[in-house]
């Protein structure tokens, strides 16, 4: 039998030596040096990992990547002491996206008729003022200048006719008054309307010459019988704008004056040329028009613009078809705005 090598057998019990030690510590660790402390190491981390998959945390009612609002469901907060922490009413909202606001869209509204769009169906009838204190105050060439403007306003197939008054010196055989313009449509002859009304002249027949209103009124009157019938076939409104700078005169003073006034300029309101006397023809003119306008300049003395200019208001009131239809002023620099105002209103 042969002897085991000394060598090799001592070789061998080093190499075992070692293996001896590692299983030894292995369950010498098992057995409580240390194991415990491992042991709850795991615990811990196993605990805090079911914590946080939904076991312990109130769960979440809804997905927040598919909902712009998240809400906590109330049952899972617990609450086990006053140090607890309670989750409640918490919301996640997405951060709003920047945008432009869009640009504001105007509210549709009608637009406020002008001259331009209505005057091709409106006959113009004027009634005009040139006696002879028309020549005081510029009041003459401020007319011309309201005339003007007006006929600049014109479309061709605008119908205007026009009759002015005085007195009896300065038109005579014909009762104070003139047919200025026979109707007609303003593309037909647009340089006799342009030539009979922006080149108005007040006749000097004498301050007490007088002022005949109501001849005005009955000649232009006549004129709209003669023609109305025909432009309101064609779709034609008539519009009466009636300018003076004073009261009805005549050239006789007699208690026909309503109101009069002595002086340095002597001013008689006579009865005989009031248009509203019966019979009544400031009624008759709206009656035979769509609207009658009114247009007044006063000038002269104090006493004057006190005593009869007072009453020339009540008259141009009443010849109007509305009170804000009658336009009145002292400033003679003011008939064309006035002018104005009328034209812009003819289409409301």
């Amino acid at each position: 039998m042969k002897k085991k090598h000394p060598a090799r057998t001592k070789i061998r019990s080093k190499v075992k030596k070692p293996r001896r030690k590692l299983h030894h510590r292995v369950l010498s660790f098992f057995k409580g040096d240390g194991g415990i402390y491992v042991i709850f190491v795991l615990a811990t981390v196993m605990a805090g990992a079911f914590a946080l998959s939904g076991g312990l945390l109130p769960s979440l009612n809804e997905n927040p990547s598919a909902s712009s609002e998240v809400t906590i469901d109330p049952d899972s907060a617990k609450q086990s002491s006053e140090s607890a922490l309670q989750l409640v009413d918490i919301k996640i909202k997405p951060s709003p996206t920047p945008t432009l606001p869009p640009s504001p869209t105007p509210s549709p509204t009608q637009p406020a008729p002008t001259p331009q769009a209505c005057l091709n169906k409106i006959a113009l009838n004027l009634v005009l003022d040139v006696s002879a204190s028309m020549n005081n105050d510029d009041k003459i060439r401020q007319l011309n200048t309201a005339m003007k403007n007006l006929v600049g306003q014109l479309k061709d197939d605008t119908v205007v006719g026009a009759v002015t008054f005085a007195g009896l010196t300065s038109f005579p055989n014909t009762g104070g008054s003139i047919t200025q313009l026979p109707f007609t449509k303003y593309k037909d002859n647009k340089k006799l309307v342009s030539d009979k009304l922006t080149k108005l002249t007040a006749y000097n027949g004498g301050e007490t010459d007088g002022t005949y209103m109501r001849n005005a009124f009955q000649r232009s009157l006549n004129n709209l019988n003669v023609d109305q019938a025909t432009y309101a076939n064609q779709g034609y409104n008539f519009v009466t704008i009636v300018f003076t700078d004073g009261v009805p005169e005549t050239k006789i003073w007699d208690d026909d004056c309503v109101v009069q006034v002595n002086g340095s300029n002597p001013v008689c309101f006579a009865r005989k040329q009031d248009p509203r006397i019966s019979p009544n023809l400031t009624t008759q003119m709206k009656e035979k028009v769509s609207k009658v306008y009114s247009v007044g300049i006063y000038s002269g003395t104090r006493e004057t613009q006190t005593v009869i200019y007072n009453e020339a208001k009540k008259l141009l009131s009443a010849i109007a078809s509305k009170s804000d239809y009658a336009k009145n002023s002292n400033k003679p620099t003011a008939i064309d705005s006035m002018f104005k105002e009328v034209l812009n209103s003819v289409c409301q």
